[in-house]
């Protein structure tokens, strides 16, 4: 319900509320209107989605500071995965090559392949 204005006093008391109010629902409007635009910016909506896809809430502040360091992380990650399998295999082709050798020279040293106990079976017959 309105008051009823009997003198200029009421008035005038009644306009400083009223600009006041107006101040009031312009500084809301105006927070609103930070709110949505830095809600609509491009790293906000990516961890939205993020957050929406994955379940978990992530935090812009702690997500951006560590964000380099978990995208290096991830990087050396992949790297040193990338790494580790190549010289994995370099190892295996090495002791490939080294266990062919070995199987070579004993080859060379037994008669067809024979095994020692083959040579001594022999021996003992003759």
């Amino acid at each position: 319900m309105k008051k009823k204005i009997n003198n200029i006093e009421q008035l005038r008391a009644e306009i400083k509320k009223a600009k006041e109010d107006v101040r009031m629902r312009e500084a809301q409007l105006h927070r609103r209107a930070m709110q949505i635009q830095e809600s609509l910016k491009p790293e906000n909506v990516v961890l939205r989605i993020i957050s929406s896809i994955t379940g978990i809430n992530i935090d812009k502040a702690e997500f951006f500071k560590d964000g380099a360091a978990i995208g290096l992380s991830l990087f050396l990650q992949r790297f040193i995965f990338k790494t580790e399998k190549s010289m994995e295999r370099k190892i295996y082709h090495w002791l490939d090559e080294l266990f062919d050798r070995v199987k070579s020279v004993i080859n060379k040293f037994s008669h067809h392949g024979d095994v020692g106990s083959e040579k001594i079976e022999e021996e003992e017959d003759n």
